[in-house]
């Protein structure tokens, strides 16, 4: 089964009602917190392994869970899809 890695980076105020979204649909990830931008506002980085089928269902919900911003020319979120060279758990 091939894997991609999914990097979504969101605003603090977006990450729980993600990661409980994710969890609730049995996506298994890492969240780091980060700090981007200009004005140097917390984020979230998910960081998750998924089935490439998959992928299209957890960018879904990324956008489900993300609420709209006022200003248009400001980003929701920020969502990479990397391909897998190697998967391997460690058990």
């Amino acid at each position: 089964m091939t894997k991609k890695m999914l990097l979504a980076i969101l605003e603090d105020s977006e990450s729980r009602p993600e990661m409980r979204d994710l969890q609730g649909e049995g996506f298994a990830f890492t969240l780091i917190d980060s700090t981007g931008s200009l004005l140097r506002k917390g984020k979230s980085t998910f960081i998750a392994a998924v089935d490439e089928e998959k992928v299209d269902d957890v960018i879904e919900h990324i956008n489900h869970v993300c609420c709209p911003q006022s200003n248009p020319f400001k980003p929701r979120g920020t969502v990479m899809v990397f391909a897998i060279d190697h998967y391997e758990q460690i058990t």
